[in-house]
């Protein structure tokens, strides 16, 4: 019988030697938007965590070690084909500025680079701390809306049965000691992230089998979106019950730390009464479970996992060299859009609205108010001449209303038959004090109109991948809400079917470059 190496074989020391010339290779490469993600975990408390996976995915499969002497690792080609297939996925993400898909990617290709050099073997041993590293991924903002509206429910469902009277709109709540607001704050998107960085852990321990693993996970996230909604009923609550005179509302993030930690308690204390003996599947195998390579059958080895290496490396960073080739210049001038005085019977006036979207670093906008009889309609379009990672038509920054005065209630899909626009465009309700708005918005790239924001920014990788059209533009009505939000919609679709022509306002926008200055 063979005793435990005590050292690393030449298999292992070649094999290192390559993935961590690799990983070098795609950490440099990819040194932008790595650092990006960083820079998230650093500065948004809901990615805090991120810092403690890459050490603990280490801790784990140091457990191995004792295991992995027994492998010798083997390249598998197959796992190129896993390089290939994230590859694209970053190709196309950087293509549409799509900073979450392109993470995903990243850490894609550096775990399809782990099976291509490691080998299948060492890759099921090492499994889970593998797919543990995926928490790396800054991503999950885009369930804010979903848990914010999810939160609302459960709190109105709550104050209903402490008989509290209570009425929501959209995420605000309103009872009779005063108005609260579900932010994406409240929506409990950091309890689900500490949830799904710590339940994986503990059912990793507790547990053998997949099913029961991934069943406690589910109840663990289940139960962290029930505690923080229960969380905001209870600082309501407080107040309501003891008329403001115990408002938690300021500290609420503080106490409500302090409350998931209790549940976190309770549920592994529970959890613990389910736990299986022993998990064998961390514990060393006999000998006669691992396939031991002969000095012969290794021979020649170290130049396997170097080409397989080189071959990975190659394919990861071949989307870098293909967008750079090809990236849009950024460009420097104005833009002229004209617009006609009159469309049908509604004809130009001053603007007297507090109104206005902001798409701040469009080339050109132009906002013109219309008005018919009595009624009123704002036309607001923000056009660039071309897209790039600052310019963007679909971008966080850009924004329907000022938020200090403004806040969206309602926010839906609406279906118009009429030239010059979507067949579907998406609708929005503002309130600011006692004024209400209806906005309806789409955008215009690639040549196509849509209202769908994925779509417009797959347009816009399609264009920018294969040299499309590159201008783009927000179009965006607005009108006052008078009586209810039917009669202000049949208004705007009254000055659609009076046919202002936008598609053609578009393509006749005036482009003059900034001259250069002189040396």
């Amino acid at each position: 019988m063979r005793s435990t190496p005590s050292s690393l074989s030449p298999a292992w020391r070649g094999t290192l030697l390559a993935l961590g010339g690799a990983l070098a290779g795609i950490l440099l490469v990819f040194r932008s938007p790595i650092a990006d993600a960083v820079s998230l975990w650093w500065n948004i408390s809901s990615y805090n965590h991120a810092f403690l996976i890459l050490p603990i995915s280490l801790l784990l499969v140091s457990e191995k070690k004792d295991q992995l002497k027994y492998l010798d690792p083997t390249p598998c080609y197959w796992g190129l084909l896993g390089v290939v297939g994230f590859a694209l996925i970053w190709l196309g993400s950087y293509a549409a500025d799509v900073s979450e898909g392109q993470h995903f990617a990243i850490l894609g290709m550096i775990e399809a680079l782990l099976l291509t050099v490691l080998g299948t073997a060492v890759f099921r041993m090492l499994l889970f701390p593998i797919l543990y590293l995926w928490l790396l991924v800054p991503t999950g903002t885009f369930l804010l809306p979903t848990l914010q509206w999810i939160a609302t429910l459960q709190v109105e469902g709550l104050l209903n049965i402490s008989g509290i009277p209570v009425f929501t709109q959209n995420t605000l709540i309103e009872v009779p000691s005063g108005l609260y607001t579900v932010a994406p704050g409240c929506a409990g998107l950091n309890f689900i992230f500490t949830t799904l960085a710590l339940a994986p852990l503990y059912t990793y321990y507790m547990y053998q089998s997949l099913t029961k693993r991934l069943n406690a996970i589910g109840i663990m996230i289940i139960v962290a979106i029930m505690a923080n909604a229960f969380r905001i009923f209870a600082i309501i609550a407080l107040a309501e019950f003891t008329n403001r005179r115990i408002d938690i509302v300021d500290d609420h993030l503080l106490y409500g730390w302090g409350f998931f930690a209790l549940i976190l308690l309770a549920m592994a204390a529970l959890g613990w009464r389910y736990a299986d003996p022993e998990n064998h599947s961390r514990a060393p195998l006999p000998l006669s479970q691992y396939t031991l390579q002969t000095g012969d059958q290794i021979k020649g080895f170290a130049k396997k996992p170097t080409l397989a290496a080189t071959l990975a490396l190659l394919i990861a960073i071949f989307p870098a060299a293909y967008v750079a080739a090809r990236e849009r210049p950024e460009l420097a001038g104005h833009i002229t859009l004209s617009v006609p005085d009159t469309v049908g019977t509604w004809r130009q006036t001053q603007s007297e609205t507090n109104w206005m979207p902001s798409y701040p670093y469009a080339h050109g906008m132009i906002f013109k108010q219309y008005k018919s009889e009595q009624c009123c309609v704002d036309l607001y379009i923000a056009y660039y001449q071309n897209q790039t990672k600052v310019r963007e038509v679909v971008a966080i920054e850009n924004r329907l209303a000022d938020p200090s005065l403004w806040q969206s209630v309602d926010s839906r899909r609406h279906t118009i038959i009429l030239p010059g626009a979507p067949s579907t465009i998406s609708a929005t309700t503002l309130i600011s004090g006692a004024q209400q708005r209806l906005v309806w918005h789409w955008y215009w790239v690639d040549g196509q109109f849509t209202s769908n924001p994925l779509l417009a920014k797959l347009l816009e990788a399609k264009a920018n991948l294969m040299w499309g059209e590159s201008r783009a533009a927000a179009i965006i009505l607005s009108t006052k809400i008078r009586t209810n939000k039917r009669e202000a919609a049949v208004r705007l679709h009254n000055f659609l079917e009076s046919d202002p022509d936008i598609n053609l306002m578009l393509k006749q926008a005036q482009w003059a470059p900034q001259a250069a200055a002189p040396e």
